[in-house]
């Protein structure tokens, strides 16, 4: 019989924290009301191009970020095992 001490069990996270900051790839501007998604999970970002997504999941995980006049992208199979911080960009879109 293996009995457990629940006072020195250990909380294992399962999800963390994605932040970061969008910019245009060309100009280094930030990019505002752009959208970033993690799974079912998305933000979009402030006047500073920032954005903060709570309770991403931990492990292998595809990041899209997309903006109107811009080309959208999707980072896959990027490593989360706690907080991060991604800082994204993205190109405008042709004849813009």
């Amino acid at each position: 019989m293996i009995l457990e001490d629940p006072d020195t069990t250990m909380d294992v996270d399962t999800v963390g924290t994605i932040s970061g900051t969008v910019v245009d790839a060309h100009t280094g501007d930030p990019l505002h009301k752009a959208t970033v998604t993690v799974g079912d999970l998305s933000a979009v970002t402030n006047d500073s191009g920032r954005y903060t997504i709570d309770d991403a999941p931990l492990g292998h995980n595809a990041v899209s970020v997309k903006a109107e006049d811009f080309v959208p992208v999707v980072y896959k199979n990027l490593i989360f095992c706690g907080d991060r911080t991604v800082n994204l960009s993205l190109n405008r879109a042709t004849g813009y």
